[in-house]
């Protein structure tokens, strides 16, 4: 594969790996208020998310190196960008209306 080939293919798969953590971070974080053991849920959330996460990173710097991980991390930061400017926040109430 080329080089602009691996970093783009780098960074695709650092916005699935990052659209998959965050949107799983936020199901965890709205499952919280409903959860009878919400710390077992955190913990639980959080290394399933790393234990997909991390090996992906792993193998991309052993692949490609440093340019492959810096392409993965930025497709995962915009990743965490768009996830976070799509989803609605946790909690959110309605706005009041002006009297």
């Amino acid at each position: 594969m080329t080089g602009l080939a691996w970093l783009a293919g780098a960074f695709a798969l650092g916005c699935a790996v990052g659209s998959a953590y965050f949107v799983a971070l936020w199901a965890t974080v709205r499952a919280l208020p409903a959860a009878r053991k919400p710390a077992l849920l955190v913990f639980g959330s959080f290394i399933v998310r790393f234990g997909v996460t991390a090996p992906v990173f792993v193998l991309l710097v052993r692949a490609g190196g440093l340019p492959a991980i810096a392409s993965a991390l930025a497709g995962f930061v915009l990743a965490r960008v768009l996830v976070v400017r799509r989803l609605p926040p946790s909690g959110t109430m309605p706005a009041k209306s002006a009297t």
